[in-house]
């Protein structure tokens, strides 16, 4: 025992001149040296955040949540009487290390799973708020050092999570589940707000009408988001479209599906967006939609063809498809139409309040001749 003690003590002693060495150093380069940091974590959160419904994936999220609420309540505390009873003013900044990763953590796995579930035509303004706060723990560290700043990033991180959690715990979706998100998150900041008055009354009641203004203020931001579909409807998430000439089960879990292959020079594609049909061809759409185990819900293929005359798309045929959720690739199903006339269509992949998970588009060209069609195992 006493020579691993000894051992330790020579190793902290060799590698203290060290240390020393790379804090100079990471202090000297740190405008180039944060970005590959913030690059590299969110690529491990990226390996790490799988899917939605996964308990190892929660439990991450949860515990940062936890270091976030405990690390904002001791800088809360830090120049009250309960701070200088237990020297949290000397650890302050090492806290606020803590709390800055932590909320970097939050914000990067949430866009990753909204990123999954979101078509980024309709979806960007809301997955470039939640770019915006993660690079901001990263630049503007001067603002996570106000309270009011980290209530109302804080609230955000909760609302954002409690979206993607509820759906996956009642194994359904919609406006009811998204408002009992929103009611649930306040009720927990409010807690909150009581426990940072248990601590320092005074001090809550003078900064109280700033966060509960923040707060509200944030509350209404994401109902705006969500009802004006610009919220990703997490946590479904479109992992496959294509399109086909033919599609037909093999099996309870296989598709055969008949493609026009692409050029050879365009290597980078495998399936053409150029669909050469005969008279009253029927033309397929396939996808994969992946949700949490037993959520069952519905989702549509809106059809769609661009009107030359009008330059705007116009809605042709919209098909509903149930889905049953549980299957890592996706639960799998198509809609086809025949007779399309020729020129640019698509279809998009909805939920059934009007959410976009994604789209494909193709060009529709007559041909009378033999095609040279390839299948492939769906």
């Amino acid at each position: 025992m006493w020579k691993v003690l000894i051992t330790w003590c020579i190793i902290c002693l060799m590698i203290k001149d060290k240390v020393e060495k790379i804090k100079i150093y990471s202090e000297k380069y740190r405008f180039y040296i944060m970005p590959v940091v913030l690059l590299l974590g969110f690529f491990l959160d990226f390996l790490t955040l799988q899917r939605v419904d996964r308990l190892f994936d929660n439990l991450i999220l949860i515990t940062h949540l936890f270091i976030l609420g405990t690390t904002i309540a001791l800088l809360f505390a830090k120049d009250t009487s309960f701070g200088q009873r237990f020297g949290i003013l000397r650890h302050a900044q090492k806290i606020e290390y803590v709390m800055l990763f932590s909320f970097g953590a939050v914000f990067s796995g949430s866009i990753i799973f909204y990123s999954k579930s979101a078509s980024i035509g309709s979806s960007w303004p809301f997955l470039l708020v939640l770019l915006i706060l993660m690079l901001g723990t990263e630049f503007q560290k001067k603002y996570f050092q106000r309270l009011v700043f980290q209530i109302n990033f804080y609230f955000i991180a909760i609302f954002s999570y409690l979206i993607v959690l509820i759906p996956v715990l009642r194994k359904d979706m919609g406006p009811s589940l998204f408002f009992a998100s929103g009611i649930l998150s306040l009720l927990f900041i409010l807690l909150f707000f009581a426990f940072l008055y248990l601590i320092d009354g005074n001090k809550t009641r003078i900064y109280f009408r700033k966060m509960i203004t923040g707060v509200i203020s944030i509350f209404l931001i994401f109902n705006l988001f969500y009802f004006t579909n610009i919220i990703p409807p997490i946590p479904l998430s479109l992992k496959f479209t294509g399109v086909y000439h033919s599609v037909y089960r093999v099996s309870s879990n296989n598709y055969i599906g008949s493609y026009e292959p692409e050029s050879d020079w365009k290597f980078w594609k495998k399936r053409s967006n150029t669909v050469h049909r005969g008279y009253n061809g029927a033309v397929y759409v396939f996808s994969a939609v992946f949700a949490p185990t037993k959520l069952n819900t519905k989702i549509y293929h809106q059809w769609q063809y661009f009107d030359n005359i009008e330059k705007k798309w116009i809605d042709s045929t919209k098909i509903e498809l149930a889905i049953s959720g549980g299957r890592e690739d996706g639960f799998r199903g198509y809609s086809l139409k025949r007779s399309l006339e020729n020129g640019k269509w698509r279809v998009v992949v909805e939920t059934e309040r009007g959410q976009k998970l994604g789209q494909i588009k193709f060009n529709i060209v007559s041909k009378k001749s033999a095609l040279n069609l390839k299948e492939e195992l769906l």
